[in-house]
């Protein structure tokens, strides 16, 4: 027992700043310093995986093993063509779309052309399609029947070839005054005779319908009625 009842630190009792304190520091620092170094070690060996698989997946052939910058920059260049094949196929997709509403809409506009032809040409009345000019635009298998030429014979001729020639100064009279259009009237009939391939006569009556196109003279639908 000391002096004035005060007591020494008993051997071994641990005390702020002494030796042993210190020691529990720098094993405390060496702890986190290997944790740090596994984690560094685990992102590394990560990081080497990630830039190893994304090497395998370039179409880039490299002669030898590229370092990470190489892998980055040849990523790079190919995510750059594929954004440039993505841009052109929707482009390319875009025009597709495009032409296939325009061919619905021409088709949708061309349908009642379509019912037409088809009711032309199976109308069992004589009927044909002639041009200003007096040639053969158009002629149904009624017509055909008639007079005994085939569609692509008549095509190559005027109506002028089949008409009777006593009637065909008449025609043309009768043609000039509907095509004119301070006729308010552009219908009219003319009794005729047209010429068969046959050689005979066939008596009929010929309706004649001027058709216009931008105010001007267009061609002549005729219906042949025999008598």
């Amino acid at each position: 027992m000391s002096s004035g009842g005060s007591e020494s630190p008993s051997q071994g009792t641990t005390v702020h700043g002494s030796p042993m304190s210190n020691e529990s520091s720098q094993d405390r620092r060496e702890v986190r310093r290997e944790s740090h170094k596994k984690v560094e070690q685990r992102r590394r060996e990560r990081a080497k995986e990630c830039f190893d698989e994304l090497r395998t997946l370039l179409p880039t052939n490299f002669e030898i093993k590229p370092d990470k910058n190489s892998i980055l920059l040849a990523t790079i260049e190919h995510l750059r063509t594929m954004q440039q094949q993505i841009s052109a196929e929707r482009t390319q997709s875009q025009i597709h779309a495009q032409q296939t509403a325009m061919m619905a809409a021409a088709a949708s506009q061309m349908q009642p052309l379509v019912e037409y032809r088809a009711a032309f040409h199976l109308c069992d009345r004589a009927m044909a399609l002639v041009g200003a000019d007096a040639s053969f635009w158009d002629i149904n298998d009624a017509f055909c029947s008639m007079i005994g030429y085939a569609d692509a014979e008549l095509k190559s001729l005027s109506i002028m070839n089949v008409l009777h020639p006593g009637d065909i100064d008449s025609f043309l009279s009768l043609a000039k005054s509907l095509l004119d259009i301070n006729n308010p009237s552009p219908n009219a009939m003319f009794d005729c005779k047209i010429l068969s391939k046959g050689g005979h006569h066939v008596l009929c009556r010929m309706e004649l319908n001027a058709l216009r196109k931008d105010n001007a003279p267009h061609c002549f639908s005729i219906n042949f009625i025999p008598m």
